[in-house]
């Protein structure tokens, strides 16, 4: 099997041909005394008004506090989850901790000296996602990976293990609640995979109201009907092509529809179970459209 290799001079490009197969190779000059915020890649960061930093956070677990004005990393913090994956950071109401969620299911508390106040066991001893760390007034909810919103009480914590109390408002959501929103003094918006938002109220933790697009849904789930519909008539698709045929040639030439009741009869039922409500506007037009063309 002969290799061949071809080097563009102007574009620092490589061919190699080799087995059937064509490959690329692009050179690119070495970047020298780079210098990196984190050795792992940056998941999080968020920004501290009280001091005027930032905080993020990466993969290898470690968490880095940087001056804004300067640009200088002022501290650093190593394995602060051990081999886990930090997934988000949090302050608490006075921006003088602030709070790491991780991949082992744990969130833990911390000062600005390093120092590890609190852990909270939001995934029950088991590894979890934690996407969004909500600090409230009178509590913390943490959300990421079950329909319920895991909530720890303030009261809680004057000691270091924290397990999760019990949101009154129960379960809402049919689907795992990815984030949230808390708009001041008690409102609440959680949002799911499946695209439904519960609006609650934090002093009685208790929905008030659902937002879902109920007509899409039904729509998406009604297109669906109409496709299995069309394609349980094996017939159809190549009688109108046959009807569109038939027109093209004329008069003289022997028509392919001399039974027009047989090609009704799947349009018929097509449009039977056609409504505004299970199938969209375009599918029932077009439905419509070739039943006059054959009809006329």
């Amino acid at each position: 099997m002969a290799t061949s290799m071809f080097f563009h001079d102007e574009r620092n490009r490589l061919f190699i041909t080799f087995n059937y197969q064509l490959t690329l190779l692009e050179m690119k000059p070495e970047v020298k005394d780079r210098v990196l915020s984190h050795e792992k890649p940056v998941t999080c960061a968020i920004y501290n008004t009280t001091y005027n930093q930032v905080v993020s956070a990466c993969q290898g677990s470690t968490v880095i506090v940087w001056m804004l004005d300067t640009g200088q990393k002022a501290k650093q913090f190593l394995n602060c989850h051990g081999n886990s994956e930090i997934t988000t950071l949090a302050f608490d109401q006075s921006e003088t901790r602030f709070m790491t969620g991780s991949t082992d299911g744990t969130v833990k508390i911390w000062d600005f000296n390093g120092h590890c106040h609190n852990m909270l066991n939001a995934g029950m001893g088991g590894p979890v996602d934690i996407y969004q760390i909500v600090t409230l007034k009178r509590s913390t909810l943490i959300l990421g990976w079950d329909r319920y919103i895991t909530v720890f009480r303030n009261q809680q914590l004057n000691q270091f293990h924290v397990e999760p109390s019990d949101w009154k408002g129960g379960q809402e959501h049919q689907d795992d609640i990815l984030c949230a929103s808390f708009q001041p003094p008690s409102t609440l918006a959680t949002a799911s995979y499946d695209g439904e938002i519960v609006i609650w109220n934090t002093n009685s933790e208790v929905a008030s109201r659902h937002l879902r697009d109920r007509f899409l849904k039904k729509s998406m789930r009604s297109r669906e009907k109409t496709r299995l519909t069309l394609k349980s008539e094996p017939t159809f698709l190549s009688i109108s092509k046959a009807a569109t045929q038939t027109s093209m040639r004329g008069k003289n030439t022997p028509s392919l529809l001399a039974n027009k009741d047989d090609v009704m009869r799947p349009i018929t039922r097509a449009l039977s179970s056609c409504s505004e409500d299970s199938v969209d506007e375009q599918v029932s037009n077009e439905l419509k459209t070739l039943t006059l063309l054959i009809t006329f």
